[in-house]
């Protein structure tokens, strides 16, 4: 992978979704306190969300097709990988909140415990720059292995931006 090849203009992708580690300690961990506030199927649902974590397969695909960046999204959630990816291929990046592909589980879990969603350690999803014209093949590829893959943004000259409902702000360290 050689992130100095990355370009303004190139896509930002997430495989998966956001929050898949987190959403699944969090259901683990506070089944009891969360069992009176949500359907015990969503918290089921949310505990096996922890079968997802590994991103071997993805990592070996899109090693073989050769995009500029991948990250495995660990501490610090998509936001943290986000501002980690711009300053690892000395970019900017711009992403869209409303792109971002998460589980209505995960939602909930964070409205009923009031913590982001975006910054929740997400181990099991990658984040990857690509080129555009490698988006079809990627897309199929994944596809074909039942990983989802979601464009979520782009490269850009410099700054770390998320854009929700039109309001553009500066995502932190």
């Amino acid at each position: 992978i050689d992130s100095t090849k990355v370009c303004v203009g190139d896509k930002v992708l997430i495989t998966k979704y956001a929050a898949i580690e987190g959403t699944s300690i969090l259901a683990k961990e506070l089944e009891n306190y969360l069992e009176d506030k949500m359907d015990k199927d969503k918290i089921i649902e949310a505990q096996n969300m922890g079968k997802l974590i590994s991103v071997v397969k993805e990592g070996m695909i899109l090693g073989e097709i050769g995009v500029n960046y991948m990250h495995d999204i660990t501490e610090g959630g998509i936001l943290g990988a986000v501002w980690e990816g711009a300053i690892a291929v000395d970019k900017g990046i711009k992403i869209y909140q409303d792109l971002i592909p998460m589980k209505e589980v995960t939602k909930e879990i964070a409205s009923i415990l009031d913590i982001d969603p975006y910054r929740l350690i997400s181990s099991g999803s990658m984040l990857v720059i690509a080129k555009e014209e490698k988006l079809s093949e990627i897309q199929r590829k994944l596809e074909e292995e039942n990983i989802p893959v979601t464009v979520i943004g782009e490269v850009i000259d410099k700054g770390i931006y998320m854009e929700k409902k039109g309001a553009v702000k500066e995502i932190p360290a």
